[in-house]
């Protein structure tokens, strides 16, 4: 079952996600982006429209890429958080740690 599109262009690689990203997917995700963090890339976009609800999991595989591409001198960019997400970052207060595109504001 596929929970993602993942595509490159020029030296960024950009994730669709389409589903959750919770303990069910994130497996599966982790070994895609695995074969970006060697290559030349500069910058990955994680395209969040597609995923209203993160867990830990997700949280972690986050936190992960974030961390392997600063490894390679590259930059992860959060994009399009859905308001549930958005949430759960503000109470998370993780904000500090991403650079994030396209949220929506609280209300």
């Amino acid at each position: 079952m596929v929970h993602s599109k993942i595509y490159m262009e020029n030296q960024t690689v950009t994730v669709l996600l389409e589903k959750d990203l919770t303990l069910e997917v994130v497996g599966q995700i982790r070994d895609e982006l695995k074969k970006y963090f060697s290559t030349d890339v500069k910058k990955m976009v994680i395209d969040m429209e597609g995923c209203k609800m993160i867990d830990s999991h997700g949280i972690a595989l986050l936190m992960t890429a974030s961390n392997s591409m600063k490894s390679i001198d590259g930059k992860l960019v959060l994009r399009n958080q859905s308001a549930p997400v958005a949430e759960i970052f503000n109470t998370l207060q993780l904000y500090p740690k991403f650079l994030i595109e396209n949220t929506p504001q609280s209300t």
